[in-house]
């Protein structure tokens, strides 16, 4: 075995950070926990002794042909005033205490973090709306790891910094992610090199002579020295298979030199770095919420009707992000048939968030506004049951006359949930903001010549649509309702949203159904990751791929029970980014599963 350090010389030729993401920067995507957890435990190591670094800049970041940031340089440079250049990021000095210049060397860090997945330093702490979470960079990279960059870098509060140890948990970084220390790889003449990360369920096929040093020797026999790491095995110079534990792996491999190539002795033993990650899905906890809460309701729920001509089901399940930390279900439902107007009646709900009792408001909001329809259409003969007979006669004589009953209809049960949320908020000395949701309600009615009229209200986010039959077309029934910024929306609960009668009106969709497989209602937990765009939700072939995943996930059921709770599993698709509450309510003309 050589003795010299030739081979670590040969292959460190380092780059600054700006001069190696271009071209390379797919290395940091694929890799986020190798090639950023060294950099975070570091600086966490510094200041968990009592300093800072005082200087965390790009021209502190030099970076290996492979993607490595030298821990050992950027240590070296703490407290170096030679390497506070113009780029470093301390939007209010350095501090006077350890604290607060600690607290600056994470708010630099966000900024290093920030031009390794845009591209780009941030302008200034005062950024405004322009959050990484919106940049179409960041959808590559974990949701929560995004959001915490933004935490950093917004407003420059002191009391809202984020740990390190956050920033290392939402990538998933092990303690000894960074492996040996290269003065030990030096010192042991065992040259050191890795693989590409796998992830526990996910094949994994790596070819191990091209993650050797360039400039070696050809390569010849490579055996692997011990065992595979559990769900994978080595042949022809393939790692493949699927990994089954997560964690780091000492690999060895003994390589003999190609035969007839040049005479030049190489390692016959070699050292390879493997890092398993844990599938992102199975570290999600789901913690019960606190069901002796006043405004407690179950993590999930399913619901169908048993009368009227329809298929009628609903389920609502609690998001990732609620069940890991164990609060509560923000979204509700409800839904009703009145035999006699033949009529049903759909509501989904969205409780905000941000707001206290949200999941109190979303309740309300389904529950009062199904008991006004169920008073209205108590009535012997309701008006809207004659406009409707009247519409489909003539449409164009009677559509007026029915858009202005429908204004009553729909603006007075959404009044009436807007002062039961009032009443609620004075009950618990709070305001209606702290009950903030939004809502889309439906009325199918079925008329004398067998066809189905559908009427829709919405306020905020979410969607509502008729699904045809073959999927030529599709009748988009709400929306969007943004905010004054992005990814915020209306809510019942504003004054605004009922400013003026046009306002009101406008939120009102009708249509005649000659012929339709089914209608949908949903909250934007389902509707933000199956539609990307205001486009998409337009898109007759994608709200029919989302119904041709519904039913297939019903094809099996022979009761509606059973229909409800497939849909309810259906519901834990896995998409990056989108873990709210979801709730799907659908009413369906046609044979969805097979009685027994």
């Amino acid at each position: 075995m050589s003795t010299d350090n030739s081979f670590t010389k040969q292959t460190i030729t380092e780059r600054p950070l700006h001069a190696f993401l271009h071209g390379e920067y797919p290395r940091f995507i694929a890799e986020p926990a190798r090639l950023l957890g060294p950099l975070i435990r570091c600086l966490e190591s510094i200041h968990q002794s009592g300093n800072s670094h005082g200087a965390v800049t790009p021209t502190c970041m030099m970076v290996s042909p492979t993607g490595e940031i030298n821990v050992g340089f950027f240590k070296g440079r703490a407290g170096n005033p030679d390497a506070a250049e113009s780029l470093t990021y301390y939007p209010n000095g350095l501090g006077d205490t350890v604290e607060s210049r600690q607290f600056r060397d994470v708010q630099a860090l966000g900024a290093i973090l920030h031009l390794i997945v845009a591209g780009h330093l941030p302008v200034s702490p005062e950024r405004g709306r322009k959050k990484l979470a919106e940049n179409s960079a960041a959808k590559d990279w974990p949701c929560a790891f995004i959001d915490l960059i933004d935490r950093i870098l917004s407003n420059g509060a002191e009391e809202n910094g984020v740990a390190l140890s956050e920033l290392a948990h939402s990538l998933m970084i092990p303690t000894s992610v960074a492996g040996p220390a290269m003065e030990e790889i030096v010192a042991s003449n065992v040259p050191a090199v890795r693989l590409p990360n796998g992830m526990v369920g996910r094949t994994l096929n790596s070819e191990i002579a091209p993650a050797f040093a360039s400039g070696s020797p050809s390569v010849g026999r490579i055996t692997l020295l011990g065992v595979a790491p559990a769900g994978l095995e080595f042949q022809d110079g393939w790692l493949r298979g699927i990994p089954e534990i997560a964690g780091e792996y000492d690999l060895k491999f003994q390589l003999e030199a190609e035969p007839g190539g040049a005479d030049v002795s190489i390692p016959s033993e070699w050292r390879v770095g493997l890092t398993i990650n844990s599938d992102p899905r199975s570290l999600w906890k789901n913690i019960p919420s606190d069901d002796k809460d006043e405004y407690w309701k179950p993590d999930e729920v399913t619901d169908f009707l048993t009368e009227g001509p329809l298929c009628v089901i609903g389920a609502s399940l609690r998001g990732r992000t609620h069940a890991h930390v164990g609060s509560f279900r923000d979204d509700d439902m409800a839904m009703a048939w009145y035999p006699s107007a033949s009529c049903y009646s759909l509501t989904v709900a969205d409780g905000a968030g941000s707001s206290k009792y949200s999941r109190r408001g979303s309740k309300i909001a389904c529950d009062t506004v199904q008991s006004w329809f169920a008073n209205y259409f108590a009535a012997v003969e309701p008006p809207l049951t004659q406009l409707v007979a009247a519409y489909a006669q003539a449409e164009c004589a009677g559509a007026a006359a029915l858009m202005h009953e429908l204004y009553h209809v729909f603006g007075n049960a959404a009044m009436e949930a807007r002062k039961a949320i009032a009443s609620e908020a004075v009950t618990k000395h709070a305001t209606a903001k702290d009950f903030h949701t939004t809502l889309i309600t439906a009325l199918l009615h079925l008329m004398p010549d067998g066809r189905w009229f559908v009427a829709t209200f919405s306020i905020g986010d979410g969607a509502a649509a008729v699904v045809s039959k073959l999927g030529e077309k599709c009748c988009l029934l709400t929306c969007p309702d943004g905010g004054d910024y992005a990814g915020q929306t209306k809510f019942l609960t504003m004054d605004e949203t009922f400013a003026t009668g046009e306002m009101i009106m406008g939120r009102i969709r009708m249509e005649i159904l000659p012929e339709w497989e089914a209608l949908l209602l949903m909250t934007d937990g389902i509707s933000d990751p199956r539609f990307e765009s205001e486009a998409d939700l337009a898109n007759p072939a994608a709200w029919s791929r989302l119904w041709d995943e519904v039913k297939n996930a019903m094809a099996s059921s022979t009761s509606q029970v059973a229909a409800a709770a497939a849909v309810l599993k259906w519901m834990e698709f896995h998409s990056k980014g989108h873990h709210d509450d979801r709730t799907l309510l659908m009413a369906t003309p046609s044979s969805i599963f097979s009685p027994s």
